[in-house]
């Protein structure tokens, strides 16, 4: 519609024109109206070119809020997805620093519940110090023991070389029952100055060999797990 109304006014203008100019070589009175006329054909000529532009303007808006939306997206989707993995690895970094609960076998179990310095206990660091072989007990330096890799005490041996214990004297179970569990009670002789002890607190057996001198006395302890 705009470019044919242009047409028409580009027309008028050159028609206008041309009249109002041989009007005005014959000065004829009719040249005013001429001038009119080419006005008037500017003026639609004005209008019907203003129309075309307006089509071409509206197409291109249209077309490009399209494609920078797009542009847009894609943006927003790329700078989404480092901040999504940087939750993943948090997580897991999360995830992966909590400490393991490792669980306790049975030898720490009794060794938790049992005093320390005693056969299947635990070795008190304070009241020992170590020897050429293994550990002395440091209130009682008769006292010889050995330990695991976790400080669990394996094997003792009570040494009374320097002063032999009498066979017959009832007070040599303390010995016996202040390295191992208090309750633990003779229950069997094993022979050759062997006897097998028993705790009922704990349900455990306990070896223990009797070394002895010439005169019968006693100059050795060992207390061992049933073997």
């Amino acid at each position: 519609m705009g470019t044919f109304l242009a047409v028409i006014g580009s027309f008028a203008f050159l028609g206008g024109i041309g009249y109002g100019l041989f009007s005005l070589i014959r000065k004829n009175h009719r040249a005013r109206n001429s001038f009119i006329v080419s006005i008037i054909g500017v003026v639609v000529f004005l209008i019907g070119g203003s129309l075309i532009p307006e089509t071409e303007n509206s197409s291109e808006s249209k077309n490009v809020p399209v494609k920078k939306s797009k542009s847009l997206s894609k943006k927003t989707s790329s700078k989404s997805k480092p901040h999504k993995v940087a939750k993943a690895k948090e997580s897991s970094s999360t995830s992966s620093s909590k400490p393991k609960r490792q669980s306790k076998t049975k030898e720490i179990i009794l060794a938790e519940k049992l005093p320390k310095n005693v056969l299947h206990g635990y070795r008190d660091k304070k009241d020992s110090k170590s020897n050429n072989t293994g550990w002395i007990v440091k209130g009682r330096d008769y006292v010889h023991f050995w330990t695991n890799d976790k400080g669990i005490i394996q094997s003792m041996k009570l040494d009374f070389r320097d002063l032999p214990l009498m066979a017959d004297d009832s007070g040599n179970e303390e010995y016996i029952t202040d390295n191992t569990a208090k309750d633990a009670t003779k229950v069997s002789d094993l022979g050759d100055n062997k006897y097998l002890y028993h705790s009922k607190k704990y349900n455990l057996n306990y070896q223990i060999d009797f070394q002895k001198n010439s005169a019968g006395d006693i100059t050795q302890i060992s207390i061992f797990p049933e073997q």
